[in-house]
């Protein structure tokens, strides 16, 4: 598997003196494993935190004896389309399968599904809303990624979020064009902020001119992820940077 480097942030909480003080450290880490399992990746590292040991048995166990297993249900009903061809796209293993999706069972094969009942599952952090990218003015090649998350009961392990990007080369914005894979995209700065019934994120990030952009976010515990936030709206750097 190919060498990638994971960016993602950490959301910890720590009890002391009665007082719940936020701490967000700007984390990375490299693996080998293919950018595919970075949820995986990700998942691993809020189980263990810094425990390198514990990180590394966990990613064997996760790969190498089929111990990962992702939350929600199977459709009850899966396509008909699947039950005309024999399909076996991930061997019952659900690491095989892109984001939150699932290996699920159909007359005739396994294939990768949508689960159902997600937002059933306790303990699974919120998905990330309002994901936007944000004009920085004049520094050089800078903007801000901003992400909402709604408050909710203290989690089981620290929360950790990836940001991705996508994007296509031209003057003007053509929603066809923006089919490049989902990349991960490296995070400079972070701010938090708290805003009533959930907190605000922002963090700065390094764009090309030229280009059309789009992000989008995902939280991550020990549990899982529920899934990614909705894309952002097209963003391209002002002239001025």
């Amino acid at each position: 598997m190919a060498c990638s480097k994971v960016y993602f942030l950490k959301l910890a909480i720590f009890q002391q003196c009665f007082l719940y003080i936020t701490l967000v450290v700007l984390a990375t880490n490299t693996t080998n494993t293919s950018d595919d399992n970075h949820l995986l990746i990700t998942r691993c590292r809020s189980n263990c935190t810094y425990d390198e040991k514990c990180y590394h048995k966990c990613m064997r166990n996760y790969l190498e004896n089929s111990a990962y297993k992702k939350y929600g249900d199977c459709p009850a009903n899966p396509p008909s389309k699947l039950d005309t061809i024999c399909l076996n796209t991930c061997d019952g293993l659900d690491y095989k399968c892109p984001g939150v999706e699932k290996c699920c069972a159909h007359s005739c094969g396994q294939s990768c599904q949508s689960p159902q009942n997600l937002d059933k599952v306790k303990g699974l952090p919120a998905v990330p809303v309002h994901a936007m990218v944000l004009d920085k003015g004049m520094q050089y090649r800078t903007a801000a990624v901003q992400w909402d998350m709604k408050l909710e009961p203290e989690q089981p392990s620290p929360t950790y979020y990836i940001v991705e990007s996508r994007f296509h080369i031209g003057t003007t914005y053509t929603e066809h064009k923006m089919e490049n894979d989902w990349q991960l995209l490296p995070l400079i700065s972070f701010l938090q902020k708290d805003w009533g019934n959930f907190k605000r994120y922002t963090s700065e990030v390094k764009l090309k001119p030229g280009r059309w952009y789009q992000v989008r976010v995902a939280a991550i515990n020990s549990l899982g992820t529920r899934g990614y936030s909705l894309p952002s709206k097209p963003f391209q750097l002002s002239k001025k940077t």
